[in-house]
């Protein structure tokens, strides 16, 4: 992904000790703008992303 100032910052995925991974937009080392989040299960939310959090939630 892209870097600004030490941060995640632009486009990027990330992929979490859990299995859980991201992919899209990051903001100041956050999920924030468009991006993907897809659970090892299969379940996937794609959209909105806010200060790190699912936009409206």
């Amino acid at each position: 992904g892209e870097w600004s100032n030490d941060k995640l910052h632009g486009d990027g995925t990330m992929i979490y000790s859990d299995g859980v991974k991201y992919e899209g937009e990051w903001k100041n080392n956050e999920r924030h703008g468009y991006g993907t989040l897809t659970h090892p299960d299969g379940r996937k939310y794609e959209g909105e992303f806010e200060k790190g959090k699912i936009a409206g939630k």
